[in-house]
């Protein structure tokens, strides 16, 4: 059911219009041309603007809390949950955050890290400069790996 549901948001993002009606878009209602109809253009719209082109982790995103899920075949302890949420809440904003330090917008109603990443990559480029921001959200993108990667190894050896 969560592969399913990754490959309806990934078609969603992918046959994203920028002309379609949604959030931030007021248009006619009957000429939606994204793949997955007028939920898929809100989502793509809403994704785009909020993450930008760090939109497309959330297909992956789901497509692994789907294999974990099979996996494991029980709900991990409180603090695997916590560890595996932190990490993809800190991936998720520094990615936004080096895209919007690195990337061009092309058809982007924002940066292309969206609004989450002017906040983390303009907030952080202004005290430290180009270079300092982002060798900065390079570290915290590589903490937020290990985050997720040390829960699961340290779950696997036991």
């Amino acid at each position: 059911m969560l592969a399913g549901s990754s490959l309806i948001l990934l078609l969603a993002l992918l046959s994203y219009d920028p002309a379609d009606p949604a959030f931030s878009v007021a248009a006619d209602a009957e000429l939606v041309r994204n793949r997955m109809g007028p939920a898929g253009a809100w989502f793509a719209d809403i994704a785009f603007v909020l993450f930008g082109k760090s939109a497309f982790l959330f297909p992956a995103l789901v497509l692994l809390c789907g294999v974990f899920l099979y996996r494991e075949h029980a709900l991990a302890p409180k603090g695997a949950v916590l560890y595996r949420s932190s990490g993809i809440i800190l991936t998720l904003a520094t990615s936004s955050g080096l895209a919007t330090l690195h990337f061009a917008p092309d058809a982007m109603r924002e940066t292309a890290g969206g609004i989450l990443g002017q906040i983390v990559g303009f907030g952080l480029e202004q005290p430290r400069g180009l270079l300092g921001a982002t060798v900065l959200v390079l570290v915290l993108w590589v903490a937020a790996l290990a985050l997720e990667h040390r829960q699961r190894r340290g779950r696997e050896g036991a």
